[in-house]
């Protein structure tokens, strides 16, 4: 697994080989992460140098995590109502279909094994977590 500096090296580039950003963004960007601390792709989104489906879309390629399109699904209530309401929208989590005893959720940090292991042990079940970004499952999780 790449480390938090090569991660960050590695979604940059990837979204500059991608032609999100150019070299001069991407520095400037860096920079910025640095001095704050915060997330590289909550950096580029805030200086409008990319989209949060553009940086989530890199990090699900980077990691080998499926990204999908929340607004897509039509989500099923009673799958909702085998999650605490507060924790899904406080962990950005959102189920969107069960086969069998396998739950597949998106997620905006599907890598949190702390909230996939909360969410196995409330649905008694597996958990099968997907790419999906913070917009999109606030999103849902209104409707």
């Amino acid at each position: 697994m790449p480390t938090v500096y090569e991660t960050t090296r590695l979604i940059g580039e990837q979204l500059v080989r991608k032609k999100v950003l150019t070299q001069t963004q991407l520095k400037e960007a860096v920079e910025k992460q640095r001095l704050s601390g915060r997330l590289l792709g909550d950096v580029l989104i805030e200086l409008g140098y990319a989209t949060e489906d553009q940086v989530t879309e890199a990090l699900s390629e980077q990691v080998d995590i499926p990204f999908v399109d929340v607004s897509t699904y039509e989500i099923d209530p009673t799958l909702l109502s085998a999650f605490p309401a507060e924790f899904l929208r406080e962990q950005f989590v959102i189920p969107l279909f069960k086969i069998e005893t396998t739950y597949t959720v998106a997620m905006a940090d599907p890598m949190n094994i702390r909230v996939i292991d909360r969410l196995r042990f409330i649905s008694h079940g597996e958990v099968e977590p997907v790419f999906g970004t913070k917009t999109s499952i606030r999103k849902a999780l209104d409707q």
